[in-house]
């Protein structure tokens, strides 16, 4: 048909198109340029349109960008096009050193999973049972059964001391940022109907989703509360000793394996994994990795300014978290040891917390929060990732945490709240946290021009909504443990969530590059929906934590073993169970030791 007919579909029978809704700068667009001038205008910077085309597999990138300058100047006339991005070819590069140790790090520890699993299950059906006394050697081959870590995973025993509401919490916010991500490729990808977007990104009824980003504020409230809790706890059972050199160690230990392994992927393996028209992005990844992987191993990549994008995107939680986990003693040891300086100085911290991130988002005219209707590299870079703009949410957990302390030395203060202040307590918790989300979309509805972002209450939203957000999942976590939480404790502790819970850390480093992996390869442009969006939201779901299990029962349990058995010297008396969390960590009850500060 017609372009003027497919615009105008008046007196038509053009299939379905008299039920679309045009508006009139469509209506308008009769010929092809006003058509995409139109496109330009109604389509937000990150998500314009692309153009691809198929050339003999001889051509150069230089080839294909003169193809494409001539395109424009004999057709659309003076109008700017963007330069190639990148060429794909369906042929690969060959293997190179890098990729064949990858292979050979993969290749052995599928070989120690099937031995260790092997004696494991041997032993268990054995005239004798399990081993008796196994030495360093077995131990270090057992740590690899899935048969045992498997077991330990679906287990849904509960310490005496386990604050069983954070399983749920720790699932749901995952999940939820999960959710995010699902919409953030329906917007990244390659879509046909990018007008249609227009009206998706700026409807207040997907505010959770567009205005998400406070779901990772939540790993970093527990991640705070739980250092804080247990630190204290620890401190009480050493009468203030504190090694501050294997605090560190341990953690570090404790997530850089995992960590290590998916960014060892990353930088060698992950481009033979499919192909596509948009596969150059997850080379172009797999490049900054090579080049910049041992910034993510120290924990420092998220201060670091780069050309194109961080090696491994996701990763800047983890490194925002290890830094404030690094300087959490200089809070949380004061709290112990002079309570007065301690709640001083822990207090500055909160307030300074909001402050920065206001002062430097208005003097710097940014969007208060993650808007996709607007560039935000340098909003993502420049001020989203870094860790003054996150410390806040860590220092509400501290607090949480000391709150959870002194519950735990004087009980008998927390069991007679007054039942207008838990009333009060969950309607506040309940408006603040939808004031946060709901209240941000304001600044999406295009009506708003970016003089907004410097206005005070754009400052105002960027310096305190992440802090606003954590006082409401730190309500929900206080309530819950003290007896006030009714049915929410009684889902949150759901026993499900438990093991569920456990796969949250592996789920969060590996859930968005297996979405980015789907998109990538597809050969067409997709069609963009909320449908859509959530229909392939529950199939990563599902495919992440698959993906998750097998990297918790084949990487992460076994390496946390590992550790115990290299610092089974330096462990004291074992107290009660407790779980593990942080960077959307869970560790299985069973491998904690005294000295681990959690995850």
């Amino acid at each position: 048909p017609k372009l003027e007919n497919l615009l105008n579909p008046v007196n038509t029978n053009e299939g379905m198109l008299d039920k679309l809704e045009i508006g009139p700068g469509l209506r308008e667009a009769t010929d092809l340029w006003t058509l995409i001038e139109y496109i330009l205008s109604s389509t937000p910077p990150i998500m314009l349109p692309l153009m691809g085309t198929c050339v003999p597999s001889s051509c150069s990138d230089e080839d294909a960008q003169q193809f494409f300058n001539n395109l424009h100047t004999n057709i659309f006339d003076d109008w700017t096009g963007q330069a190639v991005q990148a060429c794909t070819v369906e042929e690969k590069p060959p293997l190179d050193a890098a990729d064949y140790c990858m292979i050979v790090v993969i290749a052995c520890i599928a070989a120690v999973c099937i031995v260790g699993t092997a004696v494991d299950v041997q032993s268990l059906y054995s005239t004798q049972g399990k081993l008796s006394k196994p030495g360093k050697f077995t131990k270090t081959i057992l740590a690899f059964s899935f048969y045992t870590n498997t077991t330990k995973f679906l287990s849904t025993r509960r310490g005496s001391d386990d604050l069983t509401c954070l399983h749920g919490l720790r699932f749901l916010s995952v999940t939820w940022v999960l959710l995010c991500h699902s919409f953030e490729m329906m917007m990244s990808q390659n879509i046909w109907n990018l007008v249609d977007l227009k009206q998706i990104l700026w409807k207040v009824s997907l505010a959770p989703v567009l205005n998400g980003t406070p779901s990772v504020d939540t790993f970093f409230t527990l991640s705070g509360a739980l250092v804080a809790y247990n630190l204290l706890k620890e401190l009480d059972k050493r009468k203030g000793k504190f090694n501050y050199f294997m605090f560190v160690i341990h953690r570090y230990l404790r997530l850089t394996p995992t960590y290590a392994f998916v960014i060892g992927l990353m930088a060698t393996l992950v481009p033979y994994f499919g192909n596509g028209p948009n596969w150059f992005a997850l080379t172009q990844d797999n490049t900054i990795c090579r080049k910049y992987w041992w910034h993510n191993l120290l924990y420092f990549n998220n201060l670091v300014k780069y050309d194109l994008d961080l090696c491994y995107s996701e990763s800047w939680y983890l490194a925002n978290d290890m830094q404030f986990f690094v300087l959490s003693p200089l809070l949380i040891y004061p709290l112990w040891r002079f309570k007065l300086i301690g709640v001083g100085t822990t207090c500055l911290a909160a307030i300074a917390s909001m402050v920065v991130p206001a002062v430097v988002a208005h003097q710097l005219e940014l969007a208060p929060t993650m808007i996709y209707t607007i560039p935000f590299k340098n909003y993502y870079q420049g001020f989203y990732i870094k860790p003054w703009n996150r410390f806040g949410t860590y220092v509400v957990g501290i607090i949480l945490g000391y709150i959870l302390y002194l519950r735990l030395k004087n009980p008998a203060k927390f069991k007679a709240i007054p039942k207008v202040v838990v009333i009060v307590g969950w309607i506040l918790s309940t408006f603040l946290a939808l004031g946060v989300i709901f209240g941000g979309m304001y600044y999406f509805d295009p009506e708003n021009e970016e003089e907004t972002f410097t206005s005070a209450h754009s400052a105002i939203y960027a310096g305190i909504h992440r802090q606003v957000f954590s006082v409401s999942i730190a309500w929900i976590v206080f309530a819950c443990v003290t007896g006030y939480g009714g049915w929410v404790n009684s889902f949150l502790s759901w026993k499900v969530f438990m093991p569920l819970g456990r796969l949250t850390y592996c789920m969060y480093i590996t859930s968005l590059h297996l979405q980015f992996i789907y998109h990538r390869m597809q050969p067409h442009a997709a069609h963009s929906s909320v449908y859509n969006s959530v229909y392939l939201f529950f199939a990563h779901l599902v495919m992440s934590s698959l993906v998750a299990f097998l990297l918790t029962t084949s990487v992460e349990t076994p390496f946390m073993q590992l550790e115990k058995l290299l610092f089974a010297s330096q462990l004291q008396p074992k107290p009660t169970k407790r779980i593990s969390m942080g960077a959307a960590v869970s560790v299985p009850e069973e491998t904690k030791d005294v000295d681990e500060i959690p995850k």
